[in-house]
Order: structure tokens, then sequence, then C-alpha cells
């Protein structure tokens, strides 16, 4: 499984190479010398003091184009300066004195990209650029068909053990945490078994991520039961006050019993009126509604405290009620998995023994084709990605499969 997985790496890696290769080069022209105008070449002539003569001009296949006045005017080879130069000395007897020309390339003849790439066809083509741009312009090196056929379903199946092994790593650390809150203990994933096939650093972020859950899981009910704590032990000093009242509330009743009895033995000696016997009862009546609504704040006080008592001890069990039925659904999918792996396992030895060799040892060349037009028709050469290009240049890109024989090491693949 590592072997092939580093072939791909490999491939995807000079892929990628090749288009930041692409993509930090493309555009940039040459410095090292003039643009020479070619066939298929579109020019901007600009004549300042005659605007008749002004307008765009291509570059017909014989390397001349046709200007008004001066007839076909050969211009491939030269350069914009040297054509303008060109201009003005045919233009000295036909217009005013004093006029001058400006010539630059308004558009480059294309080149064109063909074979085994994504989008074969025509390139705008800028000064400078290499077969390694015209290629990733044409939308990169075609894949080859034996490569996807064989190389990406290994890859596929490669990866999709590796997910389910680092998913069963990772639901045996959940665990771990989830037992730890059932327990009351530290988190602790030292009993973790380590899965050898599982990038170690993958592994350690699993574990660094249920730690940083389980602290902060717990850091929340330890919030949520000193708020509630806090609430509860709240009623305790309103509870005290209205016990110290009631107290003063039934001593204060005692002595005004004692003292309507008194009045009531004077009333019959005739010794104090009725009016006294009166106002007597009428207060004692008061003071037993006002200890009736004191116990009756008690009465609630007491129930309201009782209330987050509850809602205390409920914060607790509601946390190890989720935490048992989430351990619950963990074990059953973490028996998948294990169904899954196998199963992915039995997947992948298969795809390993496909084909009369081992797709680990099949690599794919890349080879560049240049046709360029001369003097004396068109030649093809050999060339590499680094080699730079003319407008109207063709860039066959070919493709062929090679085997190698398989190393010992599998970190030690073979260009």
């Amino acid at each position: 499984m590592r072997r092939s997985a580093h072939i791909a790496r490999r491939l995807r890696g000079r892929l990628l190479g090749a288009w930041i290769t692409a993509g930090l080069a493309f555009g940039q022209a040459s410095a090292a010398e003039p643009y020479r105008i070619g066939p298929g070449d579109v020019l901007q002539i600009s004549i300042f003091g005659d605007a008749r003569l002004s307008g765009r001009f291509k570059v017909g296949p014989d390397g001349a184009i046709g200007f008004p006045l001066v007839g076909a005017l050969t211009v491939a080879g030269e350069t914009p300066a040297e054509v303008m130069r060109k201009l003005e000395a045919a233009l000295a007897e036909r217009i005013p004195k004093g006029s001058s020309a400006a010539v630059e390339v308004a558009e480059h003849a294309p080149i064109f990209v063909v074979g085994e790439v994504d989008k074969p066809g025509p390139v705008t083509f800028a000064p400078g650029m290499t077969v390694l741009e015209a290629v990733a312009s044409a939308g990169g090196p075609r894949r080859a068909r034996e490569a996807e056929r064989l190389l990406l379903p290994l890859i596929a199946a490669e990866q999709e053990l590796a997910d389910l092994r680092l998913a069963h790593f990772s639901g045996q650390v959940q665990r771990a945490r989830l037992v730890a809150e059932l327990e009351d203990k530290p988190f602790d994933a030292s009993g973790v078994p380590i899965d050898p096939l599982v990038a170690s650093d993958a592994m350690r972020r699993v574990i660094a991520a249920e730690a940083d859950l389980f602290e902060k899981r717990r850091a929340l009910l330890a919030g949520q039961e000193a708020a509630l704590r806090a609430q509860r032990d709240s009623y305790d000093p309103e509870i005290e006050s209205l016990t110290a009242g009631i107290a003063l509330y039934d001593e204060e009743v005692r002595l005004l019993a004692k003292e309507a009895d008194t009045q009531e033995g004077l009333l019959k000696k005739g010794l104090t009126v009725e009016s006294r016997m009166t106002a007597v009862r009428r207060e004692q009546a008061a003071l037993q509604r006002s200890l009736l609504e004191a116990r009756s704040y008690l009465a609630r006080a007491i129930q309201r405290k009782l209330e987050v008592q509850q809602r205390l001890d409920e914060a607790r069990q509601l946390r190890l009620r989720d935490d048992a039925a989430a351990l619950r659904d963990l074990d059953a999918a973490q028996a998948r998995i294990e169904r899954r792996i196998m199963s992915a396992a039995a997947t992948l030895d298969e795809l390993r023994q496909d084909g009369p060799a081992p797709v680990e040892q099949r690599l794919s060349a890349t080879t560049y084709l240049l046709i360029r037009r001369g003097a004396d028709g068109r030649r093809s050469s050999g060339v590499d990605e680094t080699a730079e290009l003319r407008p109207g240049d063709v860039v066959r890109v070919e493709r062929r499969t090679v085997f190698r024989a398989a190393a010992a090491d599998p970190g030690a693949a073979a260009e």
C-alpha cells in the first residue's frame, strides 16, 4: 500500500510541479533578444500624419504584408523597430514631411499543442513561452488510460482503508473519553492501541482533540453545577431570616394569648372595658396572619431550594445518561467499521494482484516533439519542457508506459 501510494504521490507531485512552474513562467517575455516577426502575426501600424495609412496588417505565409502606397513589404524575421524604419524609408516620398511610423505586434500567430493533452488545439502565444507553458495552457498531459484504469482504483482503495483505520482509532480514543466521563476520572488515552498503519501525527491530533473536548465538557459541567449550587445556597439566608422571624412571631403570639387571657379575666371582674379586650383580640388575629404568611414564605423558599438541588442532581445524571447512550452507539459503529476494514483490505489485495505486473511498477513517461517551419520546410525534433517556442510551432505530446523492477525499499522509486 505504501509503495503504490508513494508512486501516486510522485506522479501527482510532478504534475503539480509542472503546473506551478507554468503558472510562474507563463507570459514572461525573453529579454535576451527582441522579438522577430513571423508569418501569422498581426501588426498594428500607425502613421502619424496620415491616419488613412494606419491599421492592422496580417503577415502572410510568405512573410510579407500588403501596405498601401508600398505594396508587398517583407517583415518576417525582422523586429518591429526594423519594420518601422523600413516603412518610414519607403514612405518618405509619399507622406508629409515630418510624419513618423509606429509598429507593434498586436497579435502573435498561435502555436498548436496536439497529442496526449486534455485540450488539444491552438494556444495563444506569448514571447518567451516554453513547451511546459504551452502544455499547461492546453490542460496539461492527459493521464494514461492504463494508469487511470489500474492506479486510481488502487489509490482510492488505499485511501478508503486508511480513512477507515483512522476512524476506528478515533472511535477508540472517543470511547476512552466517554469512559473517563462516566467514571469521573481524568482522561487517559495511553491504553488505546496504536495502529501502525495510521500516521502518527494524525493519531496525535485525534488524541489532542478528544482531550480538549474532555476538558471543555468537564469545565462546562463544573460551571453549571457551580451556578446551581450558588443559586441553591442563595436561599439559605432567606430561610434563616424567615425561621428567625417565625420564632419571634410565635413568641409574640404566645404573649398576646397570655395578654388576652388576662384581659378576659379582668373583664369578668369588671376591671377593664370591652374595647380593650377587643383590641387585644384584633392584634392577636393580625399577628397570626403575619405568622401564617411567614410560614408560607418559608415553605416556598424551601421548595425553591429543593428544586434547584434537584436540577443540580439531574445535571450530572443527564451527562451520565448521554455518555452511556453515546458509548452504546459508538460500540455499534466501531463494530461496523471493523467489518468495513476487513472488506476494504480484501478489495485492496485483489487490486494489487490485477495485471501481469503490480500497478506500483508501472510508470508513465512524457515526451515532446517540436515541429517548426524553417526556410527549407518543417522539421521535427525532440525537446524538453523548457524549450522556448516560436509563433506557428506545433508541439506533439506523447506518453508511454514503462515498467521498472520492484524496489526493496518502497521509497526508492526509480525515475
